[in-house]
């Protein structure tokens, strides 16, 4: 939008961020409900804000209505600040993991709690494409194709995500629906084969266009 603003003419395709929907996929390991998940590089403001949030404002509540409820914590370099949580016994803070589709499979909400930042979230089309039923802000999808009851559900503030997450914890028929609307969403629109497809066209047409010139 910005640069067309400053030239309507100029010739403009975006390809979005993919995900190997090969790889990231149901391994259809026993369910260990109930349990969330957030992964992602725990380092990042985006990640350790977006966890504090969520345990602070959220999951502590949630924790006295679902007392047998886990809470994993996936991902690379988390500050002392969130290794802290697992004192909590239900927090499992794993740090780095060879492979994080393991403990997506086998959480039953996948959680994006992300409140600032931009741009496409790897981390949800991975879970989309795992087949897992998930509960994030809006400001994480803004540049996704979702809705909200359909692909997953939307949540802008801490009542929002508990009820969220209570409604997928109780309803397991929701919790499937939302999660194979997810995965054909990404088979769709966000698979490897369909960025590929889409900055093959665009150099096909750039070269055409060189030629025609």
């Amino acid at each position: 939008q910005v640069l067309l603003s400053l030239n309507p003419k100029i010739d403009i395709t975006v390809a979005p961020n993919g995900v190997d929907v090969d790889f990231f996929k149901p391994l259809n390991l026993a369910n260990e409900y109930p349990s969330l998940v957030f992964s992602g590089s725990m380092g990042s403001f985006q990640s350790y804000d977006a966890i504090l949030y969520f345990y602070n404002e959220i999951y502590v509540h949630i924790k006295k209505r679902i007392p047998d409820i886990r809470l994993y914590i996936v991902g690379k370099n988390p500050p002392d600040f969130v290794k802290a949580l697992s004192k909590d016994s239900s927090v499992i803070v794993t740090g780095f993991v060879e492979d994080v589709r393991p403990y997506i499979d086998k959480s039953t909400v996948y959680i994006c709690p992300i409140m600032c930042g931009s741009g496409i979230k790897n981390r949800l089309l991975e879970a989309m494409a795992m087949n897992k039923p998930i509960v994030a802000s809006r400001k994480s999808c803004e540049a996704l194709k979702v809705k909200h009851m359909e692909h997953l559900l939307l949540a802008d503030n801490p009542q929002e995500f508990m009820n969220g997450i209570f409604e997928l914890l109780e309803k397991e028929e929701l919790r499937q629906e939302i999660a194979n609307n997810a995965r054909k969403l990404v088979e769709e629109e966000y698979s490897w084969e369909k960025t590929i497809n889409i900055i093959e066209n665009a150099y096909e047409d750039a070269i055409d266009k060189k030629i025609k010139c």
